[in-house]
């Protein structure tokens, strides 16, 4: 992928639905290019994670865009699929189940973050992370709802 220091084509589209961003250090993918607006380091693992939507994106980079923006359940499953590919590229150096442990959480953090619309808590996020890596380690990411339910539940009490 290459890295551009600058916004991705609809910056002001996306600006619009997630305002929060703004003078964030933030990567956009928009096919194989990595916009870099803050031009701060882009590590392996966070490659990986927008190598991830490169894939989803295909053919249709600006639908998927718009389905991401308008879509949270949509974009929920798209960045648990790439976070999980981030979280295993961390996982890479780990030397214990105990550091990977910690990485997943710090990458359920990122995924349970405002900048994404805090669509779910840190263990909720965790658990999907770890459950689509589990139920199908070599395909496609699968999101279990039974976290995502149970949390609904715990917020009607």
């Amino acid at each position: 992928m290459d890295i551009v220091v600058g916004y991705p084509p609809i910056y002001d589209q996306i600006l619009k639905v997630f305002p929060w961003i703004e003078n964030q250090a933030i990567l956009f993918s928009w096919g194989p290019t990595i916009y870099n607006p803050s031009n701060a380091d882009v590590p392996y693992p966070l490659i990986r994670h927008e190598a991830v939507h490169e894939h989803q994106q295909g053919g249709d980079i600006l639908g998927w865009w718009h389905r991401y923006m308008e879509d949270e359940e949509f974009r929920l499953r798209q960045e648990v699929s790439a976070h999980c590919s981030e979280w295993l590229a961390m996982c890479d150096d780990a030397q214990n189940r105990h550091e990977r442990r910690l990485l997943l959480k710090i990458v359920g953090s990122k995924l349970s973050a405002p900048m994404y619309g805090s669509m779910v808590r840190v263990k909720t996020a965790m658990k999907l992370i770890k459950g689509a890596i589990d139920a199908n380690s070599a395909g496609s990411v699968r999101v279990d709802r039974e976290p995502l339910q149970r949390e609904q539940e715990e917020d009607n009490l």
